[in-house]
């Protein structure tokens, strides 16, 4: 049974504990997600397109390579028999792959055998009844589309294949590729339409479902107090605004509705999920955050989990209120990859300013105010970030001077970690307390390393 929630620990913090450190700034500016220097060149000729469906065979979790490879064979659809042959090993190689083991793999498969005039597998991507609720759903959702445009056999490429890193639909060949549609007198397949619209950056500056998920943390009755982390949406206002309609929606439904624990177990589904609405990561991001917040103590080897943060490193977009929540739940994380992986994110954010120190501060002190994590994880991975860039220092010094002013009349007993991190940063760097920091830990009743540790930064 669930106790009580820990409270809003998103709710902003108070304006006394809001930090600026002078000398911090972003070292580099970030990249814009469709500029030329991320966009994807097609595949072309038939050697190139059969070392790529080869190679995602054995690695579906690159799903660029899977939307080049797919992109390719409708394009080319048929094939010529001359060139069948050549496939004679990928044929081979598709009967060993499932639906339920390798469904992207699968999904490819089928493209492939469309393409060539082949049989493609029955009710394996069928249509369901209960809509696009799961990661596979969406899979068949799009191949579906995919086969039908190789059916046609236009030679055209598909309005919503990817032209830059992520999943991007670049507006201009949007328009080039729907007026290729209407000079071929082909209507747009319905499907691929919607998804070519996901897929374009948001009207809207500032990334984000109108759903604007929240998060608590409760924890359990009885003797083994289990701590866990919950996300809050209103799904009634799924996001509407960039584009898809009901699919859009449904989208954003898969992402917040999910199970107590543990919703993807497939690395390669959870990237291909991220690809479907680039431009707005938030829900995405509530997911990963769910996941991983839910095993910190790694009571299950779930390795998949960590698509989340590659999906992170490799946007380029502001980090958005989830995103800085996946990232703080993954610094406090017991598994050491996982937990590497997480500081390799915050270090490059905020050196390349997709988060600045305060809006961390933000995140990780309301995390801090809960019994979710615990310092020595979090005081430990604080010090790599620290250490990853000449810059970093004074903006891990701003997070920690928001964290430590949570709660100043019950201080936590495992802020000591915290605490040292905090005087090691202020005499390396010849730093001065703020004045609302100084005001609040000379307040803070503590015993121990924590309180020596306080006496030396109040010296």
């Amino acid at each position: 049974v669930l106790g009580t929630s820990a409270g809003p620990p998103a709710a902003p913090l108070p304006a006394q504990t809001a930090v600026d450190v002078p000398g911090f700034a972003p070292g580099a500016a970030p990249v814009f997600p469709i500029e030329a220097s991320r966009s994807i060149a097609p595949l072309n000729g038939t050697a190139d397109l059969i070392e790529c469906i080869a190679y995602v065979f054995e690695n579906p979790v690159d799903t660029q390579a899977w939307e080049r490879a797919a992109d390719t064979l409708v394009r080319m659809s048929p094939l010529p028999a001359g060139v069948r042959a050549a496939f004679g090993a990928l044929r081979k190689r598709a009967k060993r792959l499932s639906w339920q083991d390798q469904p992207l793999a699968f999904a490819l498969a089928q493209l492939m055998a469309c393409a060539l005039g082949d049989a493609v597998a029955p009710s394996a991507m069928d249509e369901t009844s209960r809509g696009l609720a799961t990661s596979a759903d969406f899979v068949a959702w799009r191949t579906r589309s995919l086969l039908a445009l190789a059916k046609r056999g236009s030679g055209l490429a598909p309005l919503s294949s990817p032209t830059h890193r992520g999943g991007f639909v670049e507006p201009q060949q949007f328009k080039a590729r729907l007026a290729a549609h209407v000079q071929a007198g082909l209507l747009p397949d319905p499907q691929d339409h919607a998804l070519a619209l996901m897929r374009q950056m948001p009207s809207h500056s500032t990334p984000g479902t109108a759903a604007a998920p929240g998060w608590s943390v409760s924890s359990s009755d009885g003797e083994y107090v289990v701590h866990s982390l919950h996300i809050h949406a209103d799904l009634s206002a799924a996001d509407e605004d960039a584009g898809g309609g009901e699919i859009n929606q449904q989208l954003t439904r898969k992402f917040l509705t999910h199970g107590q624990w543990q919703s993807e177990r497939d690395a390669a589904n959870i990237r291909f999920m991220a690809s479907l609405r680039p431009g707005d990561l938030d829900a995405f991001y509530a997911e990963g955050a769910h996941a991983l917040g839910n095993n910190l103590d790694w009571w299950e080897a779930n390795w998949q989990n960590r698509a989340y943060l590659d999906v992170l490193l490799e946007s380029t977009l502001p980090l958005t209120p989830m995103a800085r929540l996946l990232i703080a739940v993954a610094l406090a994380g017991k598994e050491a990859g996982q937990c590497t992986l997480a500081v390799d994110a915050l270090a490059q954010c905020l050196h390349n300013g997709r988060v600045t120190p305060e809006a961390m501060g933000e995140t990780l002190s309301a995390l801090w105010a809960t019994p979710l994590v615990k310092g020595p994880r979090l005081a430990r991975s604080l010090t790599a970030a620290a250490t990853a860039h000449v810059g970093l220092p004074l903006a891990v010094y701003t997070v920690l001077c928001a964290m430590v002013a949570v709660n100043p009349a019950a201080p936590r007993k495992d802020s000591a970690p915290v605490l040292e991190l905090m005087l090691e940063l202020q005499l390396a760097h010849k730093l001065a307390l703020p004045a609302g920091t100084r005001q609040i830990l000379a307040a803070q009743k503590l015993t121990g390393k924590a309180r020596a540790a306080v006496q030396a930064l109040l010296a």
